[in-house]
């Protein structure tokens, strides 16, 4: 009982929350970009070739789908 020192509170629990809300935020920024990229190679407004508009803006919106998973575990177990 005497070597027992008053409990700290636990900082990191609402940093690893932001941390978590922040990916969240940006996963949903890439869904958006990877979306815009979609819709901008169909009316030409980027020249840069279908196939690899496609390829690109699918690999983003996956990335995007990583980040908010990412984050929303983070939060959960925060």
């Amino acid at each position: 009982m005497r070597n027992q020192r008053p409990q700290k509170p636990d900082r990191r629990r609402p940093m690893e929350k932001a941390k978590g809300m922040t990916g969240m935020a940006m996963g949903i920024i890439y869904i958006v970009v990877g979306i815009f990229m979609f819709i901008a190679e169909e009316k030409n407004m980027l020249g840069m070739g279908k196939t690899f508009t496609y390829i690109i803006a699918s690999l983003i919106i996956l990335y995007g789908l990583f980040r908010v998973w990412r984050g929303r575990q983070m939060r959960k177990n925060a």
